[in-house]
């Protein structure tokens, strides 16, 4: 207890704001920022110039880098390509998937594009799929994360990502009235072996229900399933990526009615195969979004990749200059900035809260995509991962991170009444007893968001109203005077 107080006597001795409500975190293993988005003026800092490990939180940098250097609105391009014409519905030659690295794209769009081959008279393919994944040179790394291999906040990014990777597993009632397994996509390369019955009951949880085991060739399937389950279903991490887009391309073009070789390969479409078939995602702006929100792993590291794509040499190394070069050009400070992956699951990514905090500024008077930046953050109380905290804090919206040994929390308080300024907030926690601070945590960023507020005489600062899509709180208050 001495030395606690010991600490907290020097953090406050060095510290020239109101104090902060810090509980029971220690000064030394916190680091905080505060500015005033109106006047540009530094409300409250400790440790602000410390690198720290950010976890989830490092996806803003991730988010301003790529609203910055790609655009709000660019969207993965997917292209299927020939170089050969059809003939009596035969498509008399290799067909070449080019990977996009498109996190978003789904089993929809897949059927979309072999629709578009149906539409042009193609029956058959006569050749190969062939999977282009030179749009990447690597997928990068998400090193020591070794027992959390197959869960879903691990999965790797991938040039041919689809669907999450993931097989729908469901049950229905055949003609017999026995118990039938149904899977999407169609596997028609992978046996399954159905050991489940039905019973009579409510569901519940059907992934409590149904088991399935996949040994690399067959899926297995067992469990006494309750016939309130059908029409539920669960979903099954089984195959790579690139098995798994061959199996769902193969399956759903059965499905329509084509035929081809059961067979792909990988190789680079040759530089006169021409486009046949082609798919857009949808904008940047909407895949930030769900990766902030949801704090989407895999949609952060495919677009730090998409950084780096389609250039020479290693693509992750291309990522991390276009995000050091995206910071320097808008002045924002990148000693201390540690890159892995640009999503935060690492054990490496380090950032300083002085960097956030500036970043959050650049963010917030850029006009080109300021609006798409604050719409992604979830809010507090209401959405995303802030959805059941700091429900009394109004017009917060912050990132959220979260690791073993980590917490962290960035973002706006965006205040209704405009006597109040708006704040750039950013709280780093690294403890190894970081998992017990969460109310601790929220309390420093209630006390956080005070600063700033006027005594009862202040002047009311003159705003601009800037009106933000999808935003509840409908308003975002702009001082006049920008500050650069």
């Amino acid at each position: 207890m001495k030395i606690y107080s010991l600490l907290c006597s020097l953090f406050l001795a060095t510290t020239t704001f109101a104090q902060p409500n810090i509980g029971r975190i220690l000064p030394n293993e916190v680091a905080f920022f505060v500015q005033d988005l109106n006047t540009g003026e530094v409300l409250a800092e400790h440790n602000a110039d410390r690198p720290m490990n950010p976890a989830s939180v490092m996806k803003l940098v991730t988010t301003y880098a790529a609203l910055d250097t790609l655009g709000a609105d660019f969207r993965w391009k997917t292209q299927w390509k020939s170089r050969t014409a059809v003939n009596n519905g035969i498509l008399d030659g290799n067909l070449y998937w080019v990977g996009s690295g498109d996190p978003t794209m789904e089993q929809d769009d897949l059927i979309e594009m072999q629709q578009t081959l149906r539409n042009k008279g193609i029956q058959r393919i006569g050749g190969k799929l062939i999977l282009d994944t030179s749009t990447w040179s690597n997928a990068g790394s998400a090193e020591n994360f070794d027992r959390d291999e197959g869960r879903a906040f691990t999965i790797a990014p991938d040039t041919h990502m689809l669907s999450y990777k993931v097989v729908w597993v469901g049950v229905e009632r055949n003609a017999n009235g026995d118990l039938a397994v149904i899977t999407k996509p169609p596997l028609l390369n992978i046996p399954v072996e159905n050991n489940a019955q039905f019973v009579q009951g409510a569901c519940g949880n059907i992934a409590k229900r149904l088991r399935t085991h996949f040994d690399g060739a067959t899926l297995r399937i067992s469990g006494r399933i309750p016939t309130g389950c059908e029409n539920q279903a669960l979903y099954v991490n089984m195959l790579n990526p690139q098995e798994f887009a061959f199996e769902s391309f193969f399956g759903q073009w059965q499905a329509l009615g084509g035929s081809m070789a059961n067979l792909f390969l990988t190789d680079k479409a040759p530089d006169d195969a021409k486009v046949i078939a082609e798919h857009l995602s949808a904008p940047l702006s909407d895949a930030i979004r769900t990766m902030n929100k949801q704090s989407d792993n895999l949609f952060a590291r495919s677009i730090f990749l998409t950084l780096g794509a389609n250039q020479a040499g290693d693509t992750v190394e291309n990522a991390k200059n276009a995000v050091i070069n995206s910071f320097r050009q808008a002045g924002i400070d990148t000693q201390g900035l540690v890159l892995e992956n640009g999503s935060g699951l690492s054990r490496e990514e380090r950032v300083t809260a002085r960097t956030l905090g500036t970043m959050l500024y650049r963010a917030y008077y850029n006009d080109a995509f300021n609006e798409q930046f604050i719409d992604s953050l979830p809010i507090a109380g209401h959405d995303g991962t802030l959805r059941r905290r700091l429900r009394d804090v109004s017009g917060l919206r912050m990132k959220t991170g979260t690791l073993k040994d980590v917490r962290a929390l960035a973002g706006f308080r965006l205040p209704e009444n405009l006597n109040e300024p708006p704040l750039a907030i950013v709280v780093l926690i690294n403890s190894p007893r970081s998992g017990g601070y969460l109310g601790d945590m929220d309390d420093l960023v209630r006390s956080l968001a005070e600063l700033g507020k006027p005594t009862p005489n202040a002047m009311i600062f003159s705003h601009k109203e800037h009106t933000f899509a999808g935003d509840p709180l409908e308003k975002k208050r702009i001082s006049e005077s920008k500050h650069q």
